[in-house]
């Protein structure tokens, strides 16, 4: 999406823009799949209202209360509210509030953001472990960007998710833009191929990167399935090891660049809701999953009338023993889930799953001081876009926010030839 973004406007800049897609699609991560009258996903995915408009498809969505808990102390709990009956958790937040006033040093760690943000109680039940499941680190490894997607325990946050509740209508807080959440009914992926329609942009699918040609410190063309195609400028939304080691450009610590693989396991199960939220949060580290979806909750029909599905992700790295036999882990997991939910085995009535090889970046403390080094490209043509190729954790939105802005950058750097 990031990537469209980009070449949407350079194409408004004047420049003769070519989209090179690897998949037989595009949309990267966003991307749907209906099997059996169940939608599968790769994640939760809702829009913004705003992009829902660029791309045109405001007709065929429905607004959506984003509703979420967390599985705390023995059971779902709904977030933000259920876990204020926790005094504990409270009590946690308070002190670290406290703690903070008048200090101002930055943290060390993403065990050091989280503490002093949520207070150690709260961090060490619910944040850490579900970072740390996440990421595949110990927190204290991890460096404190990664604290980015928790929106703080305030006053205002709290407010916003009681308008949410009163309301049921999810909107971003106003620091964030303020616009309302949607759920595009045609799949998410209809979002990324409409933006490259409305744009005018006719992507190559099945044209997966072999190699970048560099001459004289610039990109001279590409080279992808099989073809090669000049270039004056490129947009790379691909990681950026994967980028870097294409150019000979790999830098000495290539583990930095690896990317966080999922596997998502959707359980089919013959009950009319399991639970009335979009998705939940496991932190404990019981749980093999770090999250469970519910997409039949923000829209009816992804799921037939007296039956629901329950999508699990569980992160891991590809090639290991969980990424090699996911119909494996599945029947190892579903007890699991089960357990959560209150479910029968004899309401399983079907299991898909999904893999994504590049879902999350993750960046280690100990390497933190030499991705900031890295340049954003070595080459003087070579942009990086997306939350690969500049290592953030955006949402959807963001992610072609960011391809656009990059592009503007871009044209004025470069001017169309």
């Amino acid at each position: 999406v990031a990537g469209l973004g980009a070449a949407a406007e350079l194409r408004r800049a004047g420049y003769a823009v070519e989209v090179l897609e690897a998949e037989a699609e595009v949309g990267g991560l966003a991307r749907s799949f209906t099997r059996g009258g169940f939608r599968l996903e790769f994640g939760p995915h809702f829009v913004r209202s705003t992009l829902a408009e660029t791309a045109g498809v405001c007709d065929r969505c429905v607004p959506v209360s984003a509703a979420e808990a967390i599985h705390y102390a023995g059971g779902l709990r709904a977030h933000p509210f259920g876990l204020l009956a926790r005094p504990e958790l409270v009590a946690s937040v308070l002190r670290a509030r406290a703690w903070l006033l008048g200090r101002s040093e930055p943290p060390t760690s993403l065990r050091d953001a989280l503490r002093r943000q949520l207070g150690a109680g709260f961090a060490a039940a619910i944040a850490e472990p579900l970072l740390e499941k996440w990421a595949g680190e110990e927190a204290g490894a991890l460096a404190p960007e990664a604290v980015g997607r928790l929106d703080p325990p305030e006053l205002a946050v709290l407010l916003h998710h009681l308008w949410v509740t009163l309301t049921g209508r999810s909107r971003q807080l106003p620091r964030h833009g303020g616009a309302a959440w949607l759920y595009p009914t045609a799949g998410i992926g209809h979002v990324a191929s409409s933006l490259a329609a409305r744009a005018g942009l006719t992507p190559q699918l099945g044209a997966r990167v072999e190699h970048i040609a560099v001459a004289g410190g610039r990109v001279a063309a590409v080279v992808a399935g099989g073809r090669e195609w000049p270039a004056d400028l490129v947009v790379a939304s691909l990681p950026r090891g994967q980028v870097l080691q294409t150019i000979g450009a790999a830098p000495a610590t290539p583990a930095l660049l690896e990317p966080r693989a999922v596997l998502f396991l959707g359980f089919a199960v013959a009950r009319a809701r399991a639970s009335r939220f979009h998705w939940t949060w496991f932190p404990g580290r019981e749980w093999t999953f770090y999250r469970v979806g519910e997409l039949k909750n923000a829209w009816a029909e992804a799921a037939p009338r007296h039956a629901t599905l329950l999508q699990a992700e569980v992160a891991c790295d590809v090639g290991d023993e969980r990424w090699a036999d996911p119909e494996g882990l599945a029947r190892r997991v579903w007890p699991e889930v089960a357990a959560a939910y209150g479910l029968h085995d004899r309401e399983l009535v079907g299991v898909e799953t999904l893999r994504a090889p590049v879902a999350h970046p993750v960046v280690r403390e100990r390497e933190r001081a030499a991705w900031h080094e890295l340049q954003p490209s070595p080459l003087s043509n070579l942009y990086l876009a997306g939350r690969f190729g500049v290592n953030r954790q955006w949402l959807m939105h963001e992610a072609y926010d960011s391809g656009v802005a990059l592009a503007r950058r871009a044209a004025r750097e470069h001017a169309a030839p």
